[in-house]
């Protein structure tokens, strides 16, 4: 897939914020949020799911998922293997307070979604401004 990360030299150049060194995403339109386009530079990377990845590598008992992935962690909770690993904490980010500017892909309906599905799979939920946690509850 295509991924957008802001040109190194730029930064230096600019004098940009050290924090832009950090931001890569998908979605071209989170970075124009910090930078200009001309200071974005488009790379291919190789994708794989994080069902698949923990399959490949037979990493399937972890207590803690941290999701922090630019607008993308629907699709990450939503296409999520369930049964062949259970955290017992998941924390991810939502946006929906932000009006979806840090997380463009979930809105109301999709947040009910991720929901319903750790619901159904026996996570309870607390929700903050912009991050929620899930966690399987009695875990200690």
């Amino acid at each position: 897939m295509e991924m957008y990360k802001v040109n190194p030299d730029t930064i230096i150049e600019k004098h940009l914020p050290s924090f832009v060194k950090g931001i890569s995403s998908f979605n071209k339109d989170l970075l124009l949020t910090a930078v200009e386009e001309e200071d974005i530079l488009k790379e291919e990377v190789v994708c794989i799911s994080l069902s698949d990845l923990i399959e490949q590598n037979d990493f399937k008992s972890f207590d803690f998922l941290q999701i922090d992935a630019e607008g993308y962690d629907y699709e990450i909770i939503m296409n999520f293997n369930f049964s062949l690993s259970k955290p017992k904490i998941i924390s991810f980010e939502h946006g929906l307070l932000d009006g979806n500017r840090g997380t463009p892909h979930m809105d109301d309906s999709r947040f009910q979604k991720v929901k319903e599905i750790l619901h159904k799979n026996g996570y309870e939920l607390w929700v903050d401004k912009y991050d929620a946690v899930a966690f399987i509850p009695g875990f200690t």
